[in-house]
């Protein structure tokens, strides 16, 4: 919406999902009001989903899926855009020029790399402070989940800060991880940077963990009556 000024949503606000009947109010019978629709991140669209949206879209209309199938998969079972490529049936345009990063980039080499199979990674580093800032793509070796944490704090409260001035380490940084539990998982993880970035705010206690004013929070379900969706980013203002 912000670049293009059109109109944009997510597939679920799209159909108009209806909780109390289970489905969704756009369909067959009341197909959607357009002449052009693009989906974007295609290659998330599961079987159930892609068949509420293909009735949906009325027949009069253009179809236009946007999608990289080496990304996320569905959560649910299908693999539509994979499966609609290898098909034939449909046209299939593929973008072969990069412009998210420059051509030197590591992170577009390190893809194509995972792509064609090959298992060695990138040469890595020991410590933070041997990171360099000019690179995109860094690999920094942690010995144990302690020194995760340790390292990825010296990240946020040191590196950032001195090598890229014009970046916050809480609004403009995101940190992933691949459990929820133990040190070095996302709940400790949010502990640990909580304290160390977003100290001295009065904050309150819910479900075991304190919100503070200035933390950046995301919405983890969909909440139709709120409007409220999964991946929605936001920060606690009081």
């Amino acid at each position: 919406s912000e670049t293009t000024g059109g109109y944009a949503s997510t597939i679920h606000r799209l159909l108009k999902f209806d909780p109390s009947k289970g489905g969704f109010t756009a369909n067959e019978s009341h197909p959607l009001s357009t002449d052009f629709l693009v989906v974007d991140e295609a290659s998330m669209l599961d079987t159930r989903l892609a068949s509420a949206l293909l009735q949906a879209v009325p027949s009069r209309a253009h179809l236009v899926l946007v999608g990289d199938t080496d990304q996320l998969p569905s959560v649910g079972a299908g693999n539509i855009l994979k499966d609609l490529i290898a098909s034939e049936r449909a046209r299939v345009t593929r973008l072969q020029v990069i412009y998210r990063q420059k051509g030197q980039s590591e992170i577009v080499s390190t893809a194509h790399a995972i792509n064609a199979g090959e298992a060695s990674l990138p040469p890595a580093v020991k410590d933070v402070a041997s990171v360099q800032p000019w690179s995109d793509l860094t690999f920094i070796v942690a010995e144990s989940p302690e020194d995760t944490v340790r390292k990825v704090s010296q990240l946020c409260l040191e590196f950032i800060p001195q090598h890229y001035t014009w970046i916050d380490p809480i609004q403009d940084t995101q940190i992933l991880a691949p459990m929820h539990k133990g040190l070095a998982g996302v709940g400790n993880l949010n502990t640990q940077l909580q304290n160390a970035l977003n100290p001295h705010a009065k904050g309150i206690r819910w479900g075991g963990y304190e919100y503070r004013p200035g933390d950046k929070v995301i919405q983890l379900r969909n909440n139709y009556d709120k409007g409220l969706f999964n991946g929605d980013i936001g920060t606690i203002v009081s």
